[in-house]
């Protein structure tokens, strides 16, 4: 048999190989058109039952139709997120966010976890339109019109989208009204961060990232999530006259607030340690026993608490609090914290004002601190005290180191006031005390702005913070060691050769001396009748002021609106 030449045979088989490469090429086109026609045929709402399983967007140039005429006609100029909304679509070409075709896409599930959750960030679902935004869904889905499926989808988007934009704010600025240049800002740049965290893919997270960062933030919102996970939920308040004496009523009641397994009705040593935890955490004398503050704190709803808690988160993003380097004073927890750049706390006691002399909120910053001061009287205790005093004692200015001075501040013989004919409308002095021991401001004080004449200083009542409850100023704010803080800012807050100041051998050599800090040093003077440590346990101050019931009231009706 003759042979083919190799030549030949490999030519014949290179062609061979073609022919078959050619075929394989032309049907797998074949293939592929007929895939493709099926996929648009599947695009066709009778053809496809389940249309928007496909990652493909069928209905685009009908849905951006639909919505740039639904976003004209229901812009409501007074309403912030509404332009937020209409702004919103048009940086993304009336593209839709939450839904491919007739389906909620994995944004949109994001979304509505975040949303129902909203109770661990202390909001509260039923502001966020939960339910229908459900019903939009399934008309979306499972209306038999094409055309009304269209309109719920579009209607489903916006509301999703005013929804997304209300809660952002309220995450990150609370409940309220806030008019302010931060707020406007913040408003103004949220379209275009939300349409960043949608193309990433990531609008869980860049939600949960607007929150606040201070500490004291950050740790009350963990420590709610984990108070949510622990007590059981209710809202129906027990008596004190069912829970005084009546040892099951208070295991229940201890079991409900997360404070003991309801499985025991015996007074055993877990019960009274139970008792002791509870009464600490709403800063009760912690005796182990059902006493009467301690039976009317058991016996109030675990919702109660949340909204006490929801309340104070919603205080600290009102009040913008620094995330480090700063003082905060908590009028009802009776504390001043400093914190350093360094990330470390310093805890200091103070002594508030009196319930009808009470601390003000404050924001400002200290720019000097003032060793060895003396004392400008406020007008309110002139009139109030030092003058009714004089009437009685012409000696007192003597007695207690207490000077008058003109506006100039040059002395003024005070034996030539007639202090029984003094009309406060017409008295043009003022009332110092000065530089000694038995100066009311003690040995040292932190000097900000403000406009309440109101500072935080040394003191001579030192016995007062062995006290619990220590509200008896007349507004300004008694620090316990001031000596110490003041080391501190020093160290911290001053350069060159003021760094190296010693406070102690300042106030002993009692000569008045002003050191102003390089860099004020934020200082907030707030109201929180709630905080968290670390650990996640919450710590609840009594409401010296009465401010809680009032702003509860204002609080929840902002929730309702």
């Amino acid at each position: 048999m003759n042979t083919l030449p190799q030549t030949l045979t490999a030519k014949t088989n290179s062609s061979t190989s073609f022919q078959r490469y050619f075929s394989n090429l032309i049907l797998i086109i074949k293939y592929s058109l007929l895939f493709v026609i099926l996929i648009l045929f599947a695009g066709h709402e009778s053809a496809n039952p389940e249309l928007g399983k496909t990652s493909i967007e069928f209905y685009n140039s009908e849905f951006r139709q639909y919505a740039q005429s639904f976003s004209k006609s229901h812009i409501d100029t007074s309403d912030n997120i509404s332009k937020l909304v209409h702004d919103f679509y048009i940086k993304r070409q009336y593209m839709a966010a939450w839904t491919l075709n007739f389906e909620a896409n994995s944004s949109f599930s994001k979304l509505y976890e975040l949303l129902s959750s909203s109770y661990e960030f202390g909001l509260y679902p039923s502001k966020y339109s939960l339910f229908e935004i459900m019903i939009l869904k399934h008309k979306m889905a499972l209306d038999k019109q094409l055309e009304e499926r269209i309109n719920a989808r579009v209607k489903l988007e916006y509301l999703l989208t005013y929804t997304a934009f209300r809660f952002m704010i309220h995450i990150s600025c609370g409940y309220g009204n806030n008019s302010s240049e931060n707020y406007i800002r913040f408003l103004e740049g949220l379209p275009s961060y939300l349409n960043f965290h949608l193309n990433n893919e990531s609008v869980y997270q860049g939600i949960i990232e607007l929150q606040p960062v201070n500490k004291e933030y950050v740790q009350l919102q963990h420590a709610l999530h984990k108070y949510i996970q622990t007590v059981i939920p209710d809202t129906v308040e027990v008596s004190t006259k069912i829970l005084k004496g009546n040892l099951v009523e208070i295991v229940k009641s201890l079991s409900r607030h997360g404070f003991l397994q309801y499985k025991d009705t015996v007074y055993t040593t877990d019960l009274e340690e139970a008792l002791r935890k509870f009464q600490r955490a709403h800063a009760l004398e912690a005796s182990g026993v059902a006493d009467e503050n301690t039976v009317a704190e058991l016996g109030k709803s675990t919702m109660e608490y949340f909204n006490k808690i929801a309340l104070n988160l919603n205080r600290i993003k009102k009040d913008e609090l620094s995330k480090d380097n700063y003082i905060l004073v908590n009028i009802p927890a009776f504390q001043l914290n400093y914190m350093n750049g360094k990330g470390q706390l310093k805890v200091f006691n103070v002594i508030v004002g009196r319930k009808y002399t009470p601390t003000p909120d404050i924001s400002s910053r200290i720019e000097r601190i003032v060793a060895n001061p003396h004392w400008t009287v406020p007008r309110s205790i002139t009139y109030n005290e030092i003058i009714p005093k004089l009437r009685k004692d012409s000696s007192y200015l003597d007695k207690h180191g207490f000077i008058v001075i003109d506006n100039k501040e040059n002395a003024v013989n005070a034996s030539e006031i007639n202090w029984d004919s003094v009309n406060p409308n017409e008295f043009n002095y003022w009332i110092r005390q000065k530089n000694s021991s038995r100066n009311a401001l003690g040995r040292i004080k932190f000097l900000f702005p403000n406009n309440y004449r109101v500072y935080l200083h040394d003191t001579q009542s030192k016995s007062l913070f062995n006290k619990k409850v220590r509200a008896y100023s007349h507004g300004c704010v008694r620090v316990q060691n001031p000596e110490e803080l003041a080391q501190y800012i020093i160290e911290d807050y001053t350069k060159g050769n003021n760094k190296k100041l010693d406070i102690r051998s300042i106030i002993k050599a009692k000569t008045t001396q002003d050191i102003y800090l390089e860099k004020p040093l934020s200082v907030f003077i707030k109201y929180y009748t709630c905080t968290a440590d670390s650990t996640g346990n919450i710590q609840f101050y009594p409401d010296i002021y009465s401010r809680d019931e009032k702003a509860l009231e204002t609080f929840l009706s902002e929730v309702s609106i």
